[in-house]
């Protein structure tokens, strides 16, 4: 389960104050949760905080018994993983070989990449660089790379934002079931409807505050 207590996060606007999360708590179980709200309300930072690739400043956030508090960054464990909206590739280097440099930043191994490819439905595309992918698979391939370092939650950021209906539908189906075959927690910033729809959990996000609506 992950937990966030308390979590409040602020930037220096000029000669105030934003606010962009305000003393935020919510916990979230195995499965797959989506978070919905406008541009711009903190979708994507509440995500970097959950990963530790960004630090609040007040509150603590926990997966299982490990917890992280604004007194660590600690973007180099492998308890929850981001997945950015770009998907970050590396242009130069083939599937594979984007799987096994994910891995050894975290102190890994890919014994058989084909095994992930297969789970995320690119199988037999190995050797293939990013540019010979259409951008639904590279999509898959960024969900493989987080998959490498097996961390407990997963934390895609649009996944189907540049997407067509049919592929983000497909993206979508991946997500749940990866949350329900591994009994991850899957948290998506979307704005899509077809991962709410097929969401166990939704979030809503709007002037710093997050509340449950599903």
């Amino acid at each position: 389960m992950l937990t966030v207590d308390h979590v409040s996060l602020t930037y220096p606007d000029g000669q105030d104050v934003l606010t962009v999360l305000k003393d935020v708590t919510f916990e979230v179980p195995s499965g797959l949760t989506a978070v919905v709200g406008p541009s711009g309300t903190g979708k994507s930072t509440l995500l970097r905080v959950i990963a530790g690739l960004q630090i609040a400043d007040q509150g603590t956030v926990c997966v299982g018994e490990y917890c992280i508090d604004s007194s660590k960054h600690d973007a180099g464990t492998a308890q929850s993983i981001y997945v950015p909206q770009d998907f970050q590739l590396v242009p130069f280097l083939s599937a594979a070989e984007n799987l096994q440099l994910a891995a050894e930043m975290r102190g890994r191994n890919v014994n058989d990449p084909e095994i992930l490819l297969k789970i995320v439905g690119l199988q037999g595309l190995a050797k293939r660089v990013p540019e010979e992918l259409s951008g639904g698979q590279q999509q898959r391939l960024a969900l493989a790379r987080a998959l490498t370092v097996q961390a407990r939650v997963l934390l895609p950021d649009e996944p189907t934002g540049s997407l067509d209906s049919e592929t983000s539908q497909g993206i979508a189906a991946l997500l749940r079931e990866i949350a329900h075959s591994d009994q991850r927690c899957v948290i998506v910033a979307t704005h899509d409807s077809a991962l709410v729809d097929v969401a166990d959990s939704v979030l809503s996000i709007q002037s710093g505050k997050v509340q449950k609506i599903r």
